[in-house]
């Protein structure tokens, strides 16, 4: 459906190469009938005939390229989150699938990061949506600061952001939470706004050969509610 028209032009470019080769056909029997007129006319004839082909089939190509970008541009926005130029959910799901399965092929450690914002409702009611958006936007550039461009991080929801990473068999991990906050630090040192970025954060190791993504979000969500029930990782 999405490609007919290419496809019905490319069809008509089908049709007009049979009219070519039957006009070129006819003229090669009536040059050989001694009918040169004839045959130059034919000739031509099947000469306007190749450009119309040749015509409608780069348009045909032309129009068929630009669809399939716009597709893809399509389907691009709708795994982005607009406001961070994150993944959202559905890309974080579709990317996240491609990780796990070269998680269990090299045999290497994969960790889930979930990620809170914390009192962003706060934030809202006291300074308005505006530095809410603004708290989103800094809490993305601090995952992006913290993870390497190969993970994949995401917002999935409100105030949740959710991080796959391949991680060092050596420390599962660990390493990046001090990493973290160091970074939450040096954001809020140059804030300049009346209130910090303050982020929570659970873990999940994965074994990525038995482990499905849905149940290793739920995992990671009750692991960051658990900790925040108790103390919070990281209170900027």
């Amino acid at each position: 459906m999405k490609i007919r028209s290419p496809l019905r032009k490319l069809g008509a470019g089908l049709a007009g190469t049979a009219l070519l080769a039957g006009l070129l056909a006819f003229a090669l029997l009536r040059l050989r009938g001694n009918d040169p007129e004839a045959a130059v006319g034919l000739a031509g004839a099947g000469l306007f005939a190749l450009a119309l082909v040749v015509g409608s089939g780069i348009a045909a190509g032309r129009e068929l390229a630009a669809r399939e970008r716009v597709e893809r541009g399509l389907k691009r926005l709708a795994m982005v989150d607009e406001l961070t130029g994150l993944f959202n959910r559905r890309g974080f799901v579709e990317h996240a699938a491609g990780v796990l399965d070269l998680a269990a092929r090299i045999g290497r450690p994969a960790v889930l990061f979930f990620v809170d914002v914390d009192g962003l409702k706060s934030i809202n009611d006291r300074h308005g949506h505006a530095a809410g958006d603004l708290t989103l936007a800094g809490a993305a550039r601090i995952l992006q600061l913290t993870f390497r461009s190969s993970d994949v991080i995401a917002r999935i929801g409100g105030d949740e952001f959710a991080v796959l990473a391949l991680v060092d068999v050596r420390d599962g991990g660990e390493g990046i939470v001090p990493r973290f906050r160091k970074n939450i630090e040096f954001w809020n040192s140059r804030w300049g706004q009346p209130f910090a970025v303050s982020l929570s954060m659970g873990t999940v190791a994965i074994d990525a050969s038995v482990d499905r993504l849905e149940e290793i979000l739920a995992r990671a969500d009750k692991d960051l509610y658990e900790k925040k029930g108790f103390r919070q990782i990281v209170t900027a």
